[in-house]
């Protein structure tokens, strides 16, 4: 029986495979396990009270939030959501 598919063995090898995460605050540097380094460089948190997206930095600052308003605009003659940075 033939085989329907062939795979390069070097997709699968373990050096293809390899993912290494850089410091947040310098790209030309690997993180480590030392907490001088992290790939952390933010994230986000859903507010479920005024369904909004809270938006924090790396020492988890609060920087705002995105709230989705009502589409008010058309794109042919489709309402088109659109959201706000507050």
């Amino acid at each position: 029986m033939k085989a329907l598919h062939s795979y390069h063995h070097e997709l699968f090898s373990p050096h293809a495979q390899r993912l290494n995460f850089v410091n947040a605050k310098n790209d030309g540097e690997l993180t480590n396990s030392s907490v001088l380094t992290s790939p952390i460089c933010g994230w986000i948190m859903p507010n479920h009270l005024d369904d909004s997206l809270i938006v924090f930095d790396a020492e988890g600052i609060n920087q705002g939030s995105i709230i989705a308003i009502e589409g008010i605009e058309q794109y042919n003659g489709v309402k088109v959501g659109s959201a706000r940075w507050i």
